[in-house]
């Protein structure tokens, strides 16, 4: 058994430094004994100090546990130290995890689904189901893991091998044969795990599911527990705040408000789209030479638009923008655009090309925009594309 699966409460400990040295680039230390938790099984290490220097990270390797710091000045093979370990971080990572069992059993019981992957990650934790869940089994999931908490189950641990699994029914199969640690959440769950966990479901206060997606062949389920779940819920509601503000609307009238600003927003952006293809016809119509060489402070949308009226009408156009150095080029059937850049380009900092009838591209140094542009119309007035 490991130390920190021995007391889960010591996060202070004195030691003597085992070795000292770098591995991959990194400098890593080990200790005669500790109670710091190896990353491992989807689970982030602990954090905390070796003699006031922070640790970056925890990791197992050939049966050692290696801790990352970010220099060992002073540190010498054998010398006393004193360790301390993160509460919050420790914490958090508990309940985090614990959570995650509870989820996945009660997926597990409840649809038949099993869990396939875990990652507890600094912001996120996340689980990936092997079947695709939907929003009412989610909803359904999540009821009942709150419910469980409020019952306090207590979650316990015991160390068995091969042997003692016979008597025990794992939601999911192992393959160690010994110093296998079982954790329980009452009665309702058994699994084989290496983590740290709350000693009992009150201490994750709430499970909230944030979002699910598909995954695979699956799910990929976002959730928070503890304070993590706490911080989520007051970020939403400081969101529904701002947007009962903003819409002068109440929770219940929410949906409705943002849905009738979509459909508002759909219907602008259509009459939007007729007013710049009108504008574009308008602007083409403007023009009565075969070349059109000149700047435009229209966005780059009705730019477009306006080319290609232009070309329809059998004409080649330049437009460019002095605010960002862009340039395109439209070109029809006249002329092959992504040709006219190219011959014009040599000498100046510009990127970008095109086809045949449209190219577009942007200068990285505003003092080339003219002197571009000259040598694309001498380019136009000799027909070398």
């Amino acid at each position: 058994m490991e130390l920190y699966h021995r007391d889960r409460d010591k996060l202070s400990f004195e030691t003597r430094i085992r070795s000292v040295g770098a591995m991959d680039g990194k400098v890593f230390l080990t200790l005669h004994e500790s109670w710091f938790y190896p990353e491992g099984g989807g689970q982030p290490a602990d954090r905390g100090t070796i003699n006031g220097r922070e640790v970056l990270s925890v990791v197992r390797k050939d049966g050692e546990v290696f801790h990352e710091l970010a220099e060992y000045a002073g540190l010498t093979i054998n010398m006393p130290v004193s360790c301390v370990i993160d509460r919050d971080a420790r914490e958090d990572h508990s309940t985090q995890h614990t959570a995650q069992h509870l989820l996945s059993a009660v997926l597990s019981d409840s649809f038949g689904v099993n869990t396939v992957g875990f990652h507890l990650g600094a912001k996120h934790t996340t689980i990936d189901t092997d079947r695709l869940l939907t929003e009412e089994e989610l909803r359904v999931a999540e009821e009942k893991a709150n419910r469980l908490i409020m019952e306090n189950l207590k979650v316990t641990e015991l160390m068995t091998d091969l042997g003692g699994l016979r008597d025990i029914a794992l939601r999911k199969e192992t393959s160690l044969t010994s110093g296998i640690r079982i954790v329980k959440i009452g009665n309702i769950d058994s699994s084989a795990c290496g983590g740290t966990h709350a000693d009992n479901l009150g201490k994750l206060l709430i499970l909230r599911i944030a979002k699910s997606e598909k995954y695979k062949e699956g799910s990929r389920v976002w959730f928070y527990a503890g304070k993590r779940a706490y911080d989520y819920i007051l970020e939403s509601e400081d969101i529904l705040k701002t947007l009962r503000r903003e819409l002068m609307a109440g929770n219940d009238e929410l949906p409705f408000r943002v849905v009738s600003l979509l459909q508002e927003k759909e219907e602008l952006e259509k009459k939007n789209e007729e007013l710049s293809d009108k504008l574009a016809e308008a602007v083409a119509d403007s023009y009565s030479e075969d070349f059109v060489v000149t700047s435009s402070k229209f966005d780059p949308e009705v730019i477009r638009k306006i080319g290609e009226a232009l070309a329809k009408r059998g004409k080649i156009a330049v437009l460019y923008r002095e605010e960002d150095f862009r340039v395109y080029a439209f070109t029809g059937e006249k002329a092959h655009a992504g040709k006219l850049f190219t011959v014009a380009k040599e000498g100046y900092d510009f990127r970008g090309g095109g086809g045949k009838s449209m190219a577009q591209g942007y200068l990285k140094d505003e003092t080339e925009l003219h002197g571009f542009i000259s040598r694309i119309y001498e380019a136009l007035l000799r027909l070398e594309v």
